[in-house]
């Protein structure tokens, strides 16, 4: 908003005062602010944006007569007082770099978001001012920050700390004193890292110093100096020119030339531009006017210059070239609306360029003629007030206000238009900020949004989309509305200052129309007037609802925001309602007053609550004058309770507009009186009510928690945790401090004292709640079995125990057990009693002393257990299942978990394993190269990895290998890995042989105790039963088939049943025989082949019948000449791909049949064998699916003793059948 809707009206007399350097003055009759600089020149302030970064209020502002005026001359360079340094971040309105200020009205690039995040804070965007042009000047440029390092200007802490730096000189230095208002909420909070990026200067610096300067030095040769002229400036006719072509008369926005503007190292400034009109025929009457377009199709003077009587128009606007840039500008024209200059070819010739660089280039620049055509008719557009709202008051705060809506009229006969653009003007007195959310509604719809800018409001609409496209013949409307957010006693009168603020296009003719207006300005006299300011209040949390203690001082009671709106206020008087219940009553609360948190200032005197008559309740009013300024003011009421007091009582504290005479206020610019229900809210009637406070004494509860569970430990165990007591102040009306409490050590008929030593102790009375170990440690002293021991543990400085009100912390004890404490014996520790003085405690604010309350829960004890401790073995959830294994691969063979169960953590010393199999014609310790244990992360066990010898292998584990610790409730796992020695001429494997092993017995596993290093008690799994491993089966390879879905479920009369794929996994694979399972409904199949997708052949010889009634078997012995050895070879690696095809007949709708392929169960049935002949484990029951992996010694054949069934086959191949594949009739 604008600084003059915050400047009180002051009436002085008409002598002339004398001012010095610094002063604040206004002027008779005219609103803005001045200040004067050490030359006591007066420098202006921009807005009160820039004002509040300086100063608090304006009490400091003088009025002088328009007469005194001449006496302090304008100051230049900079000729405004700017954002203080450090306050706020500016950026110009064209360019989105963003700049920190620093002293001196320097400007200083951030070079990157997170730069700024580092400095100003993750909300860094809400600092960000816009500075329009004009204004920018006033800033001269510094250096860039490109590091996140505090720079001159800026206020920083370190969150945690109270202390706030001021930078200088690259240095840091500690501010002394209470920082202004107008600076205190500028001081950013950085990370450690940040703030040490400066160096500590040890000095400090007045917090009056921070603000000390608006004029920044301006005065005495001071400020901002303006660049020297220099540089070159390059002129040429762009490569963008348009060619010749035709325009239109009744047209605009014709490009002509376009002219390229390059500087060089430094920025060049051109004052002036000269346009002639060239080119023959040509006539100047052929133009309405001449304009400049800008890179960014904003027309460089207002409004179109006319041609003098030398074909000529001059441009005075400013045009700044960046250094090393290259910008282009084109010279265009609006054609007369006549008939005349039909034929005639203009040019428009750039003649004359006005800088203070050096000028290359040669003069004139002249683009291509345009021939003028007046046959063709551009669209007519005419511009009219649609709804007319007249002269309206509105209040600050009214959300979508209507201000202007205008009617564009097609009155072509065949061309559409679309409105590209468009451009309203402010002529009321309203600032922008005191307009928001300014939108262009067409239909209903928003087709753009804006924000006011120097009192203008620039619509782009160049993605309206057919919204803005209005159809010949037709018109639309253009609604403007918006929010009004401030500004009260100015007006707000938005109206088409110029028809050329409206581009709008021919789309039949691709030319832009000048639109009809009545008038320019096309003022349409829509007045909206803001009303007096508004206030409203609401409760916040601040002040939470809490416990309070009587005679206590400063006590926050209650807390409201009053939101102000439109102008600050000033409130003459306030009354605040007072409810309460139990024995106190209003007057019990003292010195009560008002504090601005928002601001950090005290409002009010001190004045004491009063009771209504006849009652506890009551109220307390305020009459000390204070001003609320533009925005939220967060508002807290704090004052003092006296002794009458008792516990349980309770107050509320409320901001009472019952009455509209409770509330006097007046708007500081239109002293308007702010009445409760017309500009103060909520209404007449109304109670705004903070959190309710209940009185209560100082209080702790003190109570021994049955934490952790009784349980057994070796002795020698250290850090055991034996006790949890909890201290509770949820009852207190203040934090609590703990200053020192007693426990007792209970001891067993067994058991002594002074068994537990290093006594330690947790808290968890951090701010986030984690324990911290305070630095006092105990010692069991007492030397008699079955004696208790008191000890008490006093408690201060950083040790002392902190609870806050309404919450609780716990304290957890420690202890080391002694190694010669006695098998048997119970320790346990508690609070010493239930009576007063085992825990000391006061008030951490009054000092008082507290009554501490104490419950009876008792300690589980914790029993001195026999040494060694136990260790159970089982198979664990993560043994690997059954499996086919490839030979020359590290695999995993079993899963074995250890559970310590007992007094301490179990350490392995070695075990034996046992393989699965010990027959020699089916199992051998040769078939492995290597075996070693992995923990749960994948890791070797130390001293695992061996090379079996026997059977019976033994696993020595190295010192602390592998320990498994009592609190791992859910033990530790050993993966037996493997690598398998490879099947081949001269290596050690034996195709089908049988993989794994088991622990056997409980004495195969040998364990001691961790602590003790006495032996373990160990228990294998449930009633004592060897954890064993799955048993594998290893081969030289092995095939893995998988179910291929079907391209369709149709049942014709060829159809493919059935497809699969096999794959040779580490070795060729041979197949002889394939079982399929087919069921049929109503269809009838026969003629069985199965064919060979990957080779493209078929496998059957003939077309086969079922071999049983519902069984498909094919074996090598019916296969083709191509497979004349009797089997299918996939080589090693390669998936090959099969289809089992038949033919159907007598298909009808709903008739099925369902494929399934068949798997083995069970392994051929041999005492000792996995393998045999082809034709051996055809004759065997489980011979749905044979295969060999090639591995025979002395040459491979159906006849060789390498072939076995497909148990354990995966993926698709399980013990019964596969998954169907099902066909229907259609």
């Amino acid at each position: 908003m604008g600084i003059a809707a915050l400047v009180p009206q002051v009436a002085r007399g008409a002598e002339c005062p004398s001012l010095s350097s610094g002063e604040l003055f206004k002027v008779q009759g005219n609103s803005a602010v001045y200040i004067l600089n050490s030359d006591l020149r007066r420098m202006y302030f921009r807005n009160s944006g820039d004002f509040y970064t300086w100063f608090e209020d304006f009490s400091g502002v003088v009025e002088i007569a328009q007469d005194c005026v001449s006496a302090y001359p304008n100051a230049v360079n900079p000729s405004g007082v700017n954002f203080r340094p450090g306050s706020r971040l500016i950026k110009v309105v064209i360019d989105p770099r963003v700049y920190a200020i620093g002293p001196n009205n320097m400007r200083h690039w951030i070079s990157s978001e997170q730069v700024a995040k580092d400095l100003y804070g993750d909300n860094w965007t809400t600092l960000v001012n816009d500075v329009q042009d004009v204004f920018w000047p006033n800033y001269a440029d510094g250096s860039d920050i490109t590091e996140s390092t505090p720079h001159n200007g800026q206020l920083i802490k370190v969150a945690g700390s109270s202390d706030v730096w001021y930078v200088m000189d690259g240095m840091k230095s500690k501010v002394s004193g209470a920082l202004s208002a107008a600076a205190a909420g500028d001081v950013r909070t950085v990370s450690a890292a940040v703030a040490s990026a400066v160096d500590d200067s040890g000095n400090t610096v007045a917090a009056g110093e921070v603000v000390a300067d608006p004029t920044q030095g301006s005065g005495g040769g001071g400020g901002v100096t303006p660049p020297a002229a220099a540089g070159t400036l390059t002129v040429a006719l762009s490569a963008n020119s348009p060619a010749s072509t035709y325009v239109l008369k009744n047209s605009t926005r014709n490009p002509f030339t376009v002219v390229n503007f390059t500087a060089g190292a430094d920025p060049v400034v051109i004052k002036s531009l000269k346009v002639e009109r060239t080119g023959s025929p040509a006539s100047d009457g052929a133009f309405s006017g001449i304009n400049i377009m800008k890179p960014n199709g904003d027309l460089l003077s207002t409004s179109y210059k006319t041609l003098n009587s030398s074909h000529q128009a001059t441009f005075t606007e400013d045009i700044t070239v960046p250094a090393n840039s290259t910008v282009s500008y084109t010279i265009v024209g609006k054609i007369a609306d006549v008939a005349t200059y039909s034929g005639e070819v203009p040019k428009l010739s750039l003649v004359t360029v006005e800088t203070d660089a050096s000028l290359v280039g040669s003069l004139p620049i002249t683009g291509n003629g345009m021939t003028i055509n007046t046959t063709v008719n551009v669209a007519d557009v005419t511009v009219t007030e649609d709804t007319d709202y007249g002269v309206a008051t509105e209040e600050v705060g009214t959300e979508n206000k209507e201000f202007i809506e205008v009617k564009l009229a097609n009155s072509s006969s065949d061309a559409q238009v679309r409105v590209q653009s468009m451009k309203f003007n402010n002529a009321g007195s309203a600032d922008d900020a005191d307009v928001s959310g300014l939108e262009l509604v067409v239909n209903g719809n928003v087709v753009g949004t804006a924000q006011m800018v120097s009192n203008y409001v620039y619509f782009d609409l160049s993605g309206c989309g057919d919204a803005c496209v209005i159809d010949d013949g037709k018109n639309e409307s253009f609604l403007l509305r918006g929010d009004i957010v401030g500004g009260s006693g100015r007006t707000l009168d938005f109206d088409l200052k110029r028809a050329d603020d409206m581009v709008i296009k021919d789309l039949l003719n691709n030319t832009f129309v000048s639109p009809i207006v009545a008038a320019q300005p096309l003022a349409l006299g829509n007045v909206v007037t803001i009303n007096a300011g508004k206030m409203t209040v609401t409760k916040t949390n601040t002040v939470m609802s809490k416990n309070v203690a009587e005679d206590s001082t400063d006590i926050d009671l209650g807390s409201w925001n009053f939101k102000v709106e439109g102008e600050s206020i000033t409130v003459a008087s306030i009354k605040f309602d007072i409810e309460m219940t139990g024995v106190a009553s209003s007057s019990d609360f003292t010195n009560l007053k008002l504090v601005n948190r928002t601001k950090g200032t005290t409002l009010t005197g001190g004045t004491d609550g009063a009771d209504d008559t006849g009652s506890q309740d009551g109220s307390v009013s305020f009459t000390d004058s204070f001003t609320l300024p533009i925005g939220d003011n967060e508002l807290v009421l704090v004052g003092n309770l006296n002794a009458d007091f008792a516990a349980n009582d309770t107050a509320q504290f409320s901001v009472d507009f019952v009455l509209a005479a409770n509330l006097d206020a007046t708007g500081d610019v239109t002293g308007d009186a702010i009445t409760v229900g017309t500009y103060a809210f909520p209404g007449v009637g109304s109670l705004i009510t903070a959190n309710l406070l209940t009185i209560k004494d100082l209080a702790l509860s003190v109570t021994t928690i049955g934490q952790p569970a009784a349980r057994t430990i070796a002795a020698g165990s250290t850090n055991v945790h034996y006790s949890t007591i909890q201290f509770s102040a949820t009852d207190s009306s203040e934090d609590v401090r703990v200053d020192s409490f007693k426990f007792v050590i209970v001891t067993g008929a067994t058991a002594k004292a002074d068994s537990l030593q290093n006594i330690k102790f947790l808290v968890n009375d951090t701010a986030d709640g984690s324990f911290r170990t305070l630095g006092i440690t105990k010692f069991g002293s007492d030397t008699d079995a079955g004696d208790d021991e008191s000890v008490t543990v006093t408690l201060s400085g950083t040790d002392r125990i902190m609870v806050k009100k309404s919450n609780s912390v716990t304290l957890k004890i420690y202890a080391d057990l002694s190694a010669s404490a006695a098998t048997g014996a119970t320790h346990a520790m508690e609070i010493s009693s239930t009576t007063s003085g085992t825990a000391t405690a006061k008030g951490s604010v009054s000092n008082n002393d507290i009554t501490e309350v104490y419950s009876a829960v008792q300690a589980n004890a914790v029993t001195v257990g026999t040494a060694g401790g136990q260790v159970l073995v089982t198979v664990d959830s993560a043994n690997p299942s059954a499996q086919l294994l490839a030979a020359g691969s590290e695999v995993e063979l079993a899963a074995f978990n250890f559970l310590a169960t007992t007094t301490e953590d179990v350490e392995l010393d070695y075990l034996y394993l046992t393989q699965v199999s010990t027959v020699g014609a089916s199992s051998s310790f040769a078939d492995y190269d290597n075996i070693w244990f992995e923990d749960e992360d994948g890791n070797q066990v130390g001293g695992t990895w061996m090379r079996p010898t026997s059977t019976k292998p033994y696993i020595d584990f190295t010192e602390n290998a592998f320990v498994i610790s009592t609190s791992d409730s859910d033990g530790r796992v050993l993966h037996l890995m493997a690598n398998l020695a490879a099947i081949a001429n001269g290596s050690n494997g034996v195709s089908g042989h049988y993989l794994g092993y088991q622990i056997a017995s409980a004495a195969d596993v040998v364990a001691k105790g961790d602590l003790t290093g006495s032996g373990a008690n160990e228990i294998l799994g449930a009633g004592g039963n060897a954890p064993t491993g799955k048993t594998h089966y290893g081969y030289k390879g092995y095939p893995v088939v998988k179910r291929i879905a079907l391209g369709t479920d149709t049942l014709n009369s060829s159809p493919t049943l059935y497809k699969w794929s096999v794959e040779a996994k580490n070795a060729d694979v041979a197949l002889y025989q394939f079982t399929f399972d087919i069921a049929t409904s109503g269809a009838t199949v026969d003629s069985f082949e199965i064919y060979n997708v990957t080779k493209n052949d078929f496998v059957t010889n003939a077309a086969q019948a079922l071999s049983g009634a519902t069984t498909y078997e094919t074996d090598g012995s019916t296969w083709t000449t191509n497979y004349s050895a009797g089997e299918i070879t996939v080589p090693k690696g390669q998936t090959w791909t099969f289809e089992l095809r038949a033919s159907a007949s007598s298909i009808d709708a709903g008739d099925t049949v369902t494929t399934k392929m068949a798997g083995d169960a069970a392994h051929y049935s041999h005492a000792t064998l996995l393998t045999d002949t082809a034709a051996n484990i055809d004759g065997d029951t489980h011979n749905d699916f044979i295969w060999s992996d090639k591995s025979a010694v002395n040459g491979h054949s159906t006849a060789s003793t390498d072939w076995t069934n497909g148990l354990l086959v995966r993926e698709d191949l399980p013990s019964t059948f596969s998954t169907a594949s099902v066909l229907s009739g259609k």
